[in-house]
């Protein structure tokens, strides 16, 4: 999975706007950028895993958001059948 750096600061300009728990302002979003920001979080869940057991506490919110922004884009999927 490659991303570039100005994908990457896109993905947090998108996601600014989010907070957990309201992703119902994530309907402003394209099919697209909703896939840029799980790919950027999954990029960055990754890192975070790799550092070590000190950033497990940081973690757990960034697998919450990804969870809801997995479910987000599921529940488009469906809506569009």
């Amino acid at each position: 999975m490659r991303i570039t750096e100005e994908e990457f600061k896109r993905a947090g300009e998108l996601e600014e706007g989010i907070t957990v728990g309201t992703l119902g302002e994530a309907f402003a979003h394209s099919n697209e950028e909703l896939k840029l920001m799980i790919k950027a979080k999954r990029l960055t869940l990754a890192y975070l895993e790799g550092r070590g057991a000190r950033w497990q506490l940081a973690l757990g919110p960034l697998r919450h958001e990804l969870e809801q922004l997995e479910g987000f884009s599921e529940a488009r999927k469906r809506d569009k059948s």
